[in-house]
């Protein structure tokens, strides 16, 4: 039985509200920071098992806290939230999102969250299954007709969550476009990422080739946002309906005080919703799928329970609550990757965590990926073991040990569309194709904005019956 009371290691003598974490010496800054730029993952988990659950770094100019402590994680993310605001790495993401529901702060965010609940209701996730099944089932009739080959798994769970994403938030079709979507979003938050790791930052006016290529992509993405607003608009003042899509929900939303989203924040936040709302979910089928493909008794046992439920139906809502297997499939999945694999903040004002006193203007580093791999809490955790989320083991966890979406106020506003849309797509696929591993690749990851595969995923397809 797992403990929740797990013992914490002490690297330094901890007395209340004193004394800094410890952590390597300020004059290996250069060094701390060229790691941390080269090889984040494998630093991060190396920082963690030096120096505890409080450790201190100096990275470039910043004094650098990561933090993976449960209680201390529930302090600043949730019982403390107030005191800290977005750090200052996420300049990069504002270049893209500019105020969105992911970069805003204070009044604005609490605002547009208010805006945007409505829109993200369990009824009307629930309204979009036909929608996640009906695109993942087009895409399954496509490989259908091409037989057995050898596909990019990642390319093709991007393509498949962008025309979802399409289809959801502007009820338009992407298929014309997803090459070229896909693109501009991933040059983008490239750039966006090295931005804001850079520690020596390029005026934005600099036209370099980076600089060039950024704008150009950004341009496909505002452009195409941009009409989509000005004929939803025209349809709703010609006495057409909104619309049931998550567009048409951010249209009519209004606050308190009748007050609606200004054509700035309806920019922002869909361009979120479009940028952060395929490419996570990509990333985890893709990590899901690349993790089945590795462990042979766990993909039929998928298949098994998908055929046991859905037989030869087509998926409907009723179906999700039984295929319980296949939802721990995806919780065990974003454990050992999650695609958001770090949080950071900054507090605005002193805080202690931890016994240690964190001076305002401290960076802390909240990652799920050394989160995720504490073995006092996660027994062999690199091992892939669906097993822990059934529910007598899950319970004996500490609530802030498993984060895919945050915690507190900040929570990823979209959770419980992904991890519908990953529940819908994962079944339909086993339940249609097998993937496998092509002997000699390696996958390689990518901590970027978001935690991806680093290049293609190739995978030999073959359809079942």
């Amino acid at each position: 039985m797992l403990q929740t009371d797990v013992a914490r290691p002490n690297h330094a003598p901890r007395f209340f509200g004193a004394h800094r974490p410890p952590g390597p010496s300020e004059l290996s800054m250069i060094q701390n920071t060229v790691a941390m730029l080269r090889e984040p993952l494998g630093h991060l988990l190396r920082g963690h098992a030096a120096y505890g659950d409080i450790a201190q770094f100096r990275l470039g100019p910043q004094r650098y806290w990561l933090v993976s402590d449960v209680d201390a994680v529930r302090r600043v993310l949730v019982e403390n939230a107030k005191a800290y605001k977005k750090s200052p790495n996420y300049v990069g993401l504002r270049l893209v999102l500019g105020e969105g529901l992911v970069t805003s702060e204070g009044e604005l965010h609490k605002r547009q969250r208010r805006l945007a609940s409505p829109a993200f209701h369990h009824r009307r996730i629930e309204a979009f299954v036909p929608t996640f099944a009906r695109h993942t089932e087009c895409m399954l009739d496509q490989w259908q007709a091409q037989g057995s080959a050898r596909i990019d798994a990642h390319k093709e769970m991007m393509a498949l969550t962008l025309r979802i994403v399409g289809d959801c938030l502007f009820d338009t079709n992407l298929d014309g476009a997803t090459e070229r979507f896909g693109a501009a979003v991933d040059t983008v938050l490239h750039f966006a990422n090295e931005y804001a790791l850079s520690l020596v930052k390029l005026p934005l006016w600099l036209p370099t080739p980076r600089r060039r290529g950024f704008n150009q992509a950004l341009s496909v993405l505002d452009d195409a946002v941009a009409e989509l607003l000005r004929e939803r608009k025209a349809r709703i003042a010609s006495g057409g309906e909104a619309g049931a899509d998550l567009l048409g929900a951010f249209l009519t939303a209004r606050d308190d005080d009748g007050s609606a989203m200004s054509d700035g924040q309806l920019r922002d936040e869909v361009l979120t919703m479009l940028a952060a709302g395929h490419e996570t979910t990509a990333n985890t089928m893709s990590f899901t799928l690349h993790l089945l493909s590795r462990h042979p008794a766990t993909e039929r046992a998928v298949m098994e329970e998908v055929h046991r439920v859905l037989g030869d139906e087509p998926l409907t809502l009723e179906h999700l609550p039984k295929l319980e297997l296949t939802e721990r499939v995806i919780k065990e999945s974003m454990r050992l990757l999650p695609p958001v694999w770090m949080m950071e903040r900054e507090n605005i004002e002193d805080d202690v965590l931890g016994g240690y006193t964190a001076k305002a203007g401290t960076v802390i580093g909240i990652s799920p990926w050394v989160l995720h791999r504490d073995a006092r809490i996660w027994p062999n955790p690199e091992g892939f073991d669906p097993d822990r989320w059934l529910p007598e083991i899950e319970k004996t966890r500490p609530r802030y040990a498993y984060l895919p979406f945050g915690a507190g106020p900040r929570v990823c506003i979209g959770a419980g569309f992904a991890m519908t849309e990953a529940k819908v797509l994962l079944a339909l696929i086993v339940r249609r194709a097998k993937l496998s591993l092509v002997p000699g690749h390696e996958l390689k990851l990518d901590p970027n904005v978001t935690l991806r595969p680093q290049g293609p995923l190739p995978m030999a397809l073959s359809m079942r019956g």
